[in-house]
């Protein structure tokens, strides 16, 4: 990117959102985590999770949306633990919250939102969801949302007005207005969800409408100079959706009347992968949309969306494409993001790996999380400290598991050693991180490599394990993470010369002919078709299940399969391999009616299962044994992490 460490001046200059100065140029983008108590409080884990972030540099602390809608008019139909507003009980803590950042010198804002419209995730007969029109709720089609009545607008108005003065007391620097992600306020403002023929309906102006009298009833309440800020989708990135030209229109309607900072965002529920960005996408892919809105606006604009690394992010200040970058998931993977990048400590930045599993592919029933922190939302029970007795500790297996225990248990002052097979630290990594879509796997990978090393871990690679170890060496605590191997099903054929594994096909380990069939249309069977036909191969999937890449986090799930679409590869699903010939790969459906499938190579992703003769050898040996990651079960890098810092964080 041209630019060195030294020259992150841009993201640590002040800035100012209408009289309000902000530290610096990082804001902590809103993100429902689920952490609110069931009573819609705020509550001590939303607290330090959010402080933890203030401690570390953050200059804008952004609240997840907090929902004041009339109960009588919705009645919260939500699953998501998100705060509510709606009352003068709530500002106490509220003012807990505001007081425990601001001792960091962070500002912060809240963000409230009337609620989610018809992409409520309850939605029955009993209890429809509200919106601009009646339109078929996201969370059940059969079931209409109910279309607003004029006086419940003036009273949602109203309500916001109240909002917003409980904000104040509670001692908010800022309030955010919340009209993105195609919620409520987005349905009244786009013409693909409002069908109302009122002047809450119709041309721009009268759909504009909703949202200018609530921020007209605001300013009222906190005074001419209270920084108010707009977030709002500029592109909802569907047919029959917002586009950018209306967008740019929208922020300078919304400059007009008075909003001091836009909050520029992009798609809706209809087009869930832009407002998560997967993997498969680069960073920074929102960007263009606050550089377009930046273009006719001189007001301070925010872009969001995937912004990993903060020379990236300084680029972007640089070179005026926004005024403010919100961090989102990179805040979660790292609460230290901002405090490392302004001590130069770069590399020690662990980034997202933008898998979604841990974070928003957990909402509804779990608290959120993150696959490569599991401290996020346990920060005050998550806490490395020095042990008291440092032991000598041996680890087995250098993957995700192995390596993550090896890193915790060494910044607790015990002496590690971990020991690897192969030649290189990873694990399944290794192979997950080749293709170009994966790189950011590839990032932790090295990440994780990297800081054991710094923390003096003795790391010895192409070193087998055996028992005899134990005897030489004499460890206290010994974590077996051997991880999982690929499942071999037998069958006549399993032997032929072109039979190939996934994982040999990314180490490059077996030769592809050009028509290729991939066994499994798992996670692993789709990415590594993905892969081959990125290489000029034509690839078809044959999967048992009656859909392919069902082991996916939804939201990755639908770029990868629009990516395997786009690309022309084939899926037969339904379909039991049964053997291998000559020509190709033969399956038979539920039926028994036999197909067979002709390749050049056919690549089996069959699944995996443990690597677990070390555990079986040595499970007697030393009392303090642990096994961790997919030697118990293969599983995902999430709970290899989170079973290796939990297990590190007690011995």
């Amino acid at each position: 990117m041209g630019l060195r460490l030294q020259e992150l001046v841009k993201l640590f200059e002040p800035g100012m959102i209408g009289d309000l100065e902000v530290p610096n140029r990082i804001v902590m983008a809103p993100m429902v985590m689920g952490f609110t108590n069931v009573d819609d409080t705020l509550g001590k884990r939303y607290i330090d999770f959010l402080v933890e972030r203030a401690k570390n540099n953050v200059g804008l602390i952004e609240t997840c949306g907090t929902l004041y809608m009339p109960p009588d008019i919705e009645p919260y139909p939500f699953s998501y633990n998100q705060p509510r507003f709606d009352n003068d009980k709530f500002i106490a803590e509220h003012s807990e919250l505001v007081e425990s950042v601001h001792v960091y010198g962070s500002k912060i804002c809240i963000q409230l939102t009337p609620g989610y419209g018809n992409q409520a995730d309850v939605a029955t007969p009993e209890m429809r969801p509200v919106s601009a029109s009646s339109i078929p709720c996201i969370a059940n089609p059969r079931v209409l949302a109910r279309e607003l009545k004029v006086d419940e607008i003036a009273r949602i108005v109203k309500a916001s007005g109240e909002a917003a003065r409980r904000a104040v007391l509670a001692g908010y620097d800022a309030i955010e207005i919340h009209a993105h992600t195609g919620y409520l306020l987005d349905q009244f403002m786009s013409s693909c969800w409002n069908r109302r023929t009122d002047a809450y309906g119709g041309d721009l102006e009268g759909r504009l409408r909703f949202a200018l009298e609530m921020i007209e009833c605001v300013r009222h309440v906190v005074g001419e100079d209270f920084p108010l800020l707009f977030r709002y989708t500029a592109d909802h990135k569907m047919p029959g959706g917002r586009e950018l030209t209306e967008g740019k229109e929208i922020a300078t309607r919304l400059e007009e009347v008075g909003i001091d900072a836009l909050h520029v965002d992009v798609g809706c529920y209809e087009t869930k992968p832009w407002l998560w960005p997967p993997i498969y996408l680069p960073q920074g892919c929102l960007v263009y949309v606050a550089e377009a809105v930046k273009s006719v606006v001189d007001i301070p604009v925010i872009t969001v969306g995937k912004i990993l690394d903060p020379l990236f992010a300084e680029k972007i200040l640089r070179e005026k494409k926004a005024d403010f970058v919100a961090i989102g998931r990179g805040l979660l993977a790292d609460e230290e993001w901002a405090s490392k990048a302004r001590q130069g400590r770069i590399a020690d930045i662990r980034k997202c790996i933008a898998c979604n599993e841990g974070c928003i592919g957990r909402l509804g029933n779990k608290y959120a999380t993150c696959t490569v922190n599991a401290r996020v939302g346990r920060e005050s029970f998550f806490k490395i400290t020095r042990s008291e007795t440092p032991k000598n500790v041996l680890i087995v297996g250098g993957g995700p598991a192995g390596m993550e225990a090896a890193r915790v248990a060494a910044l607790r002052g015990h002496k590690v050693t971990l020991i690897e097979k192969r030649d290189q630290l990873g694990g399944h990594m290794v192979e997950g991180s080749i293709p170009d879509f994966k790189r950011d796997v590839g990032a932790f990978k090295d990440w994780l490599s990297e800081q054991v090393k710094k923390l003096g871990v003795t790391i010895e690679l192409q070193k087998e394990f055996t028992p005899r170890l134990l005897e030489e060496r004499r460890p206290e605590v010994l974590i077996i993470a051997t991880g999982s191997k690929p499942l071999l099903p037998k069958m006549d054929g399993i032997d032929s010369p072109k039979v190939v594994t996934a994982i040999d096909v990314l180490l490059s380990k077996g030769k592809v002919g050009e028509e290729v069939v991939v066994a499994g249309g798992g996670f692993v069977g789709c990415e590594t078709a993905l892969y081959l036909v990125q290489h000029g191969k034509k690839v078809t999937i044959v999967e048992m299940l009656p859909s392919i890449a069902t082991d996916v986090e939804l939201i990755t799930r639908m770029t990868l399969l629009q990516l395997l679409q786009e690309r022309n590869v084939k899926c037969s699903v339904g379909m039991r391999v049964t053997e291998i010939t000559k020509d190709g790969l033969v399956a038979v459906d539920k039926n028994w009616n036999e197909q067979t499938f002709k390749g050049d190579s056919i690549v089996l992703a069959c699944g995996m299962i443990p690597d677990n003769e070390v555990y079986k050898s040595v499970k007697d040996r030393i009392s303090e044994t642990y096994v961790i990651g997919d030697c118990v079960e293969p599983r995902k890098i999430i709970n290899a992490v989170h079973d290796a810092f939990r297990i590190a964080l007690e011995i």
